[in-house]
C-alpha cells in the first residue's frame, strides 16, 4: 500500500496495492495446475494404486499359505544338523598324569638393599650347600 502520513495522524492511501496478491495468485495457480494434473491422470493413478494393492494382497496370501511348508523344511534341516552331530563318535578321553613343573631358576629382586645384605637374605632363603656356594663361605648373619 502506498500512502503518506497526513498532519492529522491518519494514514492516507492512494488506492489498493495489487502487488500484495502476487504470492496468493501464484499459490492458487500451482494448486490449480496440480489439480488439473491429478484429474487428467486420475485413472492412471488409480490403476497403479490398484495394481500395488493387488500385488501386496497376493504376496501376503502367498506368504501365509507357504508358511507351514517353510517352517517344516526349516525344522527338518535343524533336526538333520543335530542328528549328524549325534552320530559323530564321542572322543575317548584317557586320564593322564600331569608332569610336575620343576622350578629351575630362583629369582630374587632386591631394590634398595645393600649387596652384603642381599647375600645374607639369599643365604637364609636357600639353606645347605647351595647357600654356602652362593655366599662363598661368607658369614650368614
Amino acid at each position: 500500500m502506498k500512502g503518506s502520513w497526513e498532519g492529522s495522524g491518519t494514514w492516507q492511501t492512494s488506492g489498493f496495492d495489487w502487488a500484495s496478491l502476487i504470492g496468493v495468485a501464484a499459490l492458487a495457480g500451482v494448486a490449480a495446475a496440480v489439480a488439473m494434473f491429478v484429474l487428467e491422470f486420475i485413472w492412471y493413478i488409480v490403476a497403479i494404486l490398484a495394481l500395488l494393492l493387488a500385488g501386496f494382497v497376493i504376496g501376503l496370501v502367498w506368504v501365509l499359505r507357504t508358511r507351514p511348508a517353510r517352517e517344516a523344511k526349516a525344522a527338518q534341516l535343524y533336526a538333520a544338523r543335530f542328528q549328524a552331530f549325534r552320530e559323530q563318535p564321542e572322543p575317548q578321553v584317557t586320564a593322564t598324569t600331569v608332569p610336575q613343573l620343576e622350578q629351575h631358576v630362583v629369582n630374587f629382586n632386591f631394590y634398595g638393599v645393600p649387596e652384603d645384605r642381599q647375600a645374607a637374605i639369599i643365604a637364609r632363603a636357600i639353606p645347605g650347600t647351595a647357600g654356602d656356594a652362593i655366599t662363598e663361605g661368607k658369614n650368614r648373619s
